[in-house]
């Protein structure tokens, strides 16, 4: 609101012309008193203000040229040619304004309705004060005639006479307004109260002005595109902005809305994506938008990923399971680790607006490696999932939980990741998600979406002895583990938090030493207790940081997991039998499967109608389907993926049980039948007894002992 108050002072004086000083400070007092709590409105005072003011008006000597003028002596004369050119100089300069008004402001202030009768009593009242002007100046300096005086009385009693009759316009304008805004509000009650007469008094508000937007014909339409969208997004490439990159085209996006029903040309649609240059004629058009923008076309293509579509179709199994038993029955958890952060220098390589204080200096250090060795610390995030059972899908929004680590003391593991998904049930914020509903006990179906690193992916043992561990510790009827293809992790839901925490990290600079330096002249440690410190310290202020973000509407929690904290109480990770392996587990190159068995001994009581749904207790395998004008056929394993082909949602797969394929060489067909790559090492992971299948070599040799042992 700083210099507020002197612009309103100023432009009421220019648009009051006739008013006297005290006048015009009696009124702006009183206008700013009521006001001054309101800068919107103040601003848009100023803006009709200086549109009154600014307004075309006649020059000096046009104004003289109307006026009756007797005959003068030569020096009055010469006078009033000098002061007349004067004055019409000072009038024709341009108008510098200190405080502009923004140009978008008729846009936030609404449209201007056209006032005829007004619009031709201010021309009269500005046409009048210019004459009065010229002539006052003469009359000041002594030469005015009485004449000149007469026609300048008349003037001024003309001038009040009109801006009466203009004030009075006003009022009477500003009463039929409010008359029609109370007469909409009753409309809209007796609406409310009487929903059956809605048409009929519909007709008694008039209809505004011009074509309505699209989004009030069709108020869904947004969220709608976001909605096709999201299902077919990656996060941005570098995870520094919260935009979607659409793998659908906008022929396909068109075609997708005309069939949910919405109305809309192809370059209406391109209107709401966000442009490409916003600061371009053309993008000054996209003004209601959503947050995708469309990929074009780089010369910076990788090559494809032949287990690509496979391992798409593994994780969509995943969503479709959750969307099939709903959010009561089922946990859905994505994790990653994010960029390692640096101690001692900028925490993120990019410009974003900062806040600070003008007499503050901002230091930055002049280098820009680490501090000493592995001075960085580890953030491995955790975010929920949360399922819409009335969209039956899976969306992007929960709750996220950031563990952070010493880069130095401590290190990423699957018995970390194990360690961090039990202390998820310890978190408030993550209770609706986890906790099955009215009980202290998880979902009992649990689903994670992982990166494919060794700590992560779910082909390794450690990874499924942490898996099982869980399993068998909170009672489980099944834990899903599946990632995607090498070079796909951008579609992992985890990365789309991980802009928004990028963000937070702008202009942040951890430090190293807050307790002192713990480091010699040669940047080697000479006191590891203090180092530990350092870096609880950092952490702690890097949890802080985060934990005050929201994404999404969701809190993010973050905390500092010290090295001391690695063993815990109660829960120590037993090593798994091949037995139990062989009767409870089915591992793959992109999948894991831990399911509970029949055998009461073994496993407790179901707690869901898994089995009844699932017949074998284990997701079939993916397959490849063809559509063509004789129906639905199964393709080969080595068939080429096109755009003909395609691998089916759950719910299809398990009615199109019946097609599953004959293989010679296994009674049981492999998880990656028909994951490319995968067909000439399946020879190897299968067990040749009893046919199951297997992600490793090793894995394989390790249960052939249990073959052995039955013998």
């Amino acid at each position: 609101m700083s210099g507020l108050y002197p612009r309103l002072h100023n432009a009421w004086k220019l648009a009051n012309p006739l008013s006297s000083g005290a006048k015009v400070q009696s009124e702006v007092n009183a206008y700013w008193k009521e006001n001054k709590t309101n800068p919107a409105e103040v601003e848009k005072t100023i803006l009709k203000l200086k549109e009154r003011s600014l307004r075309k008006q006649p020059t000096i000597t046009s104004a003289l040229a109307n006026l009756p003028i007797k005959k003068v002596d030569e020096a009055s004369s010469n006078l009033l040619e000098n002061e007349c050119n004067t004055i019409s100089h000072a009038t024709s300069q341009p108008v510098i304004d200190n405080n502009p008004v923004p140009e978008d402001a008729d846009v936030q202030t609404g449209q201007h309705r056209v006032a005829p009768t007004q619009e031709k009593i201010l021309e009269i009242i500005t046409s009048n004060s210019a004459k009065i002007v010229a002539l006052q100046q003469i009359k000041n300096t002594g030469l005015a005639t009485s004449d000149q005086l007469d026609t300048l009385k008349s003037l001024k009693v003309i001038t009040v006479n009109q801006q009466e009759k203009l004030d009075q316009l006003k009022r009477h304008a500003q009463s039929s307004q409010k008359s029609r805004d109370g007469k909409k509000n009753k409309i809209d009650c007796l609406m409310e109260k009487h929903p059956e007469l809605m048409d009929e008094l519909s007709t008694l508000i008039p209809k505004p002005i011009g074509r309505p937007s699209l989004e009030a014909e069709q108020p869904l339409l947004l969220k709608t595109i976001v909605d096709i969208i999201c299902p077919h997004a990656s996060a941005e490439a570098r995870r520094r902005s919260e935009l979607l990159r659409s793998c659908v085209t906008l022929n396909d996006l068109h075609n997708e809305l005309k069939n949910e029903g919405y109305n809309l040309s192809r370059s209406g649609l391109y209107l709401r994506l966000f442009p490409k240059n916003s600061t371009t004629i053309e993008g000054r058009r996209h003004v209601t938008t959503v947050p995708v923008r469309l990929i074009r076309p780089e010369n910076n293509e990788r090559k494809n990923n032949p287990d690509g579509h496979f391992a798409s179709a593994t994780v969509k199994y995943v969503k479709d399971l959750a969307s099939l038993f709903g959010s009561g029955c089922v946990f859905v958890c994505s994790q990653d680790d994010k960029a390692r952060i640096p101690l001692g220098l900028p925490a993120a390589n990019k410009q974003a607006p900062i806040l600070m204080h003008l007499s503050y200096k901002v230091k930055l250090p002049d280098h820009d490696w680490v501090v000493a060795s592995k001075h960085k610390l580890i953030p491995s995030v955790f975010a929920a999932l949360s399922i819409d059972d009335k969209l039956k899908t899976i969306t992007y929004s929960g709750p996220t939980y950031v563990a952070i680590r010493s880069g130095k003391h401590d290190k990423s593991t699957a018995e970390s990741h194990g360690k961090d998904f039990r202390r998820l049930m310890e978190l408030e914020n993550y209770a609706n998600f986890v906790k099955s509903p009215g009980a202290n006990t998880m979902k009992p179906i649990v689903c994670i979406l992982s990166d494919g690193g060794p700590d992560e992916n779910p082909r390794y043992p450690k990874v499924l002895t942490q898996a099982a561990h869980n399993f068998k510790l909170f009672d489980l009827d099944c834990i899903i583990v599946a990632t995607n293809a090498a070079g796909l992790s951008a579609f992992n839901p985890v990365e789309r938090r991980m802009a928004s925490l990028s963000r937070d990290l702008s202009g942040l600079i951890l430090p190293h030493d807050h307790f002192g330096t713990h480091l010699d002249d040669q940047c080697r440690t000479n006191d590891i207790n203090l180092e530990k410190k350092n870096f609880q310290k950092a952490g702690e202020i890097l949890s802080e940081v985060w934990s005050e973000n929201k994404i999404d509407g969701y809190d993010v929690f973050a905390e500092y997991i010290s090295p001391a904290d690695g063993t815990e109480e109660g829960s120590k990770v037993l090593p798994l039998s091949e037995e139990w392996k062989c009767i409870h587990v089915r591992q793959s190159h992109y999948f894991l499967q831990i399911v509970k068995c029949d055998n009461r001994n073994c496993c407790k009581d179901w707690r869901s109608n898994y089995p009844l749904i699932i017949k074998n207790r284990f997701l079939p395998p993916p397959l490849l389907f063809h559509k063509s004008e004789n129906g639905i056929r199964l393709c080969e394993p080595t068939c080429t993926m096109d755009h003909a082909h395609s691998f089916q949602d759950l719910p299809t797969r398990l009615i199109l049980t019946s097609l599953e394929p004959s293989c010679p060489k296994f009674r049981i067909l492999p998880f990656d039948a028909y994951c490319p790559p995968q067909i000439q090492y399946l020879e190897e992971r299968v067990c040749p007894t009893c046919n199951i299948s297997l992600a490793t070599k090793t894995a394989k040799a390790a249960h052939k002992k249990v073959h052995g042992r039955k013998k």
